[in-house]
This record gives structure tokens, sequence and C-alpha cells, in this order.
């Protein structure tokens, strides 16, 4: 909080410009690549779709965090030990976050066992990360010695950006690149679980969702360019984490000042919640709350509501502290979703069709979703 988090904010923002993500989509699609390969052999009937889903978001992720591709997906049968203590670490910090805000907070009087198995997951995250960021480290001094280093942006990466400001500690560059996978790794798998969960119910949204992509990228290779092409894909995106809200108190703030809202006077120190999950699911603001309906965000009829909408879903915050990585998930999610509907109908089966969000640090499913994966 204060002047030392905007200091840390004003420098790491710098590295997520939008001509710098667009470096990443090549990779991170094939990346998606070895999630459909992985989908063709196993994906059917299976209910560890949403480890694979979130093997590939830890190897897009990795592509950005650590300018390397490490492959938890395609070796997920024989994963190197190391690798898989990482993997799993990502996994219980977030599910020890959420034991946390449901329990009563003792770990602050005494070192509880859910504490000391927090800092276990956090420590070997942190380990794990200042290795492969080392690595990073010594290649990007050598290419520099040897002149290979283009500082143009086509080349840029973020750990580049970071690497290179003198403003960073080691410890702030780990600081930021272990904030990406811990958010980044279960939103995003969540995400796509949901997002597949809806389309999957929905035959004629994805038979829609999929002709777009046939017309505007059909065979080709995924670029920023056709990218921008797909505004039902982006609208079925957003309609997903309308249905689902990622997190269960939606975006929430402490108040610096005394601020009177609607007449009320509320005293700084405050936090102050939107409710984004009640608003979502609000008739006042959203015809027939409960369908899904990826062509209300597409109606441009009405800029006022769509403003007014707009501020009911929030998946990644508002205002200065949004979350820095949100246009990587979300270009996770559009490379995943292209990919996997460029070869698969996707259907649910019929045991999940009633599944809910229930909600730890974000929203999981009450039971297992199982998809079935039709070849096209």
């Amino acid at each position: 909080n204060g002047p030392d988090w905007q200091s840390y904010r004003s420098a790491a923002q710098q590295s997520v410009k939008p001509t710098i993500i667009k470096n990443y989509i090549e990779p991170q699609a094939q990346c998606a690549d070895d999630l459909v390969t992985w989908l063709e052999k196993y994906g059917n009937n299976n209910p560890e779709v949403k480890f694979a889903f979130m093997c590939y978001s830890a190897d897009a992720n990795a592509v950005l965090t650590f300018d390397k591709k490490i492959g938890f997906l395609k070796n997920s049968e024989n994963l190197d030990p190391e690798l898989e203590l990482f993997l799993n670490s990502i996994r219980q910090f977030m599910a020890l976050i959420g034991q946390s805000i449901f329990s009563l907070p003792w770990y602050r009087l005494w070192r509880t066992k859910l504490y000391m198995d927090f800092e276990n997951a956090t420590n070997n995250v942190y380990r794990i990360s200042e290795k492969f960021i080392g690595e990073a480290r010594i290649e990007l001094l050598q290419k520099s010695k040897n002149g290979e280093f283009d500082i143009a942006e086509s080349d840029l990466t973020v750990l580049k950006c970071l690497l290179q400001d003198n403003r960073l500690t080691n410890q702030t560059i780990t600081d930021v690149m272990a904030a990406f996978l811990f958010a980044g790794v279960e939103q995003v798998s969540q995400a796509l679980i949901w997002m597949f969960w809806l389309i999957g119910k929905s035959p004629e949204k994805q038979a829609k969702l999929y002709e777009e992509i046939a017309s505007n990228i059909g065979s080709s290779p995924v670029t920023a360019a056709n990218l921008g092409y797909l505004p039902y894909l982006k609208a079925c995106v957003k309609e997903s984490f309308r249905c689902v809200p990622p997190v269960a108190s939606g975006t929430a703030r402490v108040l610096q000042l005394d601020t009177e809202i609607g007449g009320y006077l509320i005293p700084k120190g405050t936090t102050v919640m939107f409710g984004n999950n009640t608003l979502s699911m609000s008739e006042e603001q959203f015809a027939n709350p409960e369908e899904f309906l990826p062509e209300r965000w597409l109606d441009s009829n009405d800029p006022q509501k769509q403003r007014q909408m707009g501020m009911c879903v929030l998946p990644f915050g508002i205002g200065k502290r949004n979350c820095m990585g949100r246009r990587f998930a979300e270009q996770e999610i559009h490379l995943a979703t292209i990919k996997i509907l460029q070869n698969f109908h996707v259907e649910v089966t019929d045991d999940c069709r009633y599944a809910k969000p229930t909600y730890t640090t974000f929203a999981e499913p009450d039971r297992p979703i199982k998809f079935i994966f039709d070849k096209r």
C-alpha cells in the first residue's frame, strides 16, 4: 500500500503494454496446441480436464514469467518432481487463501498448520521461480554481451523489461512474476472450465462462435490482427464471467478517506465491496439474467446500458489496482477457446449439466466437470 506499492506498480506496469502482450501470442498458441493434443487423447468423460486446463495455464504463464516453455502438459505423464512440486504449490497456495477467508484468523496469533502450509507453498514457488528467473537473466546477459539482444518492442518480453529496469531488485522481480503465477494459473483454468461448461450446454451459441472463428481465422495461425475480429468470442468470455463470477466478494477497496456514496457517509478504513455477484444476476441490469446470452454484450444501440452492464461484471477489478495480468489472462482464454473449437465440438456430460459454483478463492464447480470432445 502507499508510495512503496505505487513505485512497484508503476515500474511493473511498463512491462505489460499491449505491444508486448502481443509478442506472446505465438508461444502461448503452441501451449494451446499441447492442450488440444491432451484433450484428443484423454479428454472424453475425464474429470481431470480441469487439471489439463491448469497445466495449460501454467505453461502459458511460464512463457510469460520465465521466457520459456516448460511443458507441464506435454510432460504431464512423467513430470519432473520439482515441476510437480511447483504446480502443486500454486494450487495449494490458492486453496489455503480460500480456507483462510472462511476460517477464524488464529494464524495472526501463532503459526497454525494453515499458516505453515501456506508459507511452505509460497517458499516452494519463490525458490523455483528464482531459479528460472536467474537462468533467464544469465541468458539475457549473454545475448547482450554477444550483441544479439534486440531492444525493439517486437522482441521484448515482460521479464526482459523487468530485468533491464534498475529500479527493481531481484526480489521485486520475483514478487511480480509470482503474482502472475499465483493469480493467473488458477483463475484461467477455472474460467475455461466454466466457459466450456456454458457453451457445451448451448450448442447454438457454440455453433455461432465456431463460425466466427472459422470465418476469421480458418486454419491460419492466430495473430494479433485476426484476434481483433472475434467480437462474439469476447462476448462469450464476458458473459461466462457474468454467469459465474470468478470470486465470491467481487471487487473490494479499503477507503483511504471518509467518503459519501448514495447519501451514506462511510468512514475511512471501511472495506467497500462492489457486490458483482449480485449485480451480475440483477434483472434490473440484465434481461433474463439466468440465461447465457453473449449477444447482450454486442448491442450497440444503447451505449449507456453497455457501460452500466460493464460495471456489473468486473472479473479483473477496476482502476489503478485492477489485475495487472488481465490482458494476458484474456489472451490465454481466447487462444485455448479458439484452438479447442477449431478441433472439437464440445458437449457437457449429462451428470454435469446442473453443476453449481462453490466459492473458496475462485469459483469451483460442486462436482468434477466432464466433457465430450468430438473431433471435427
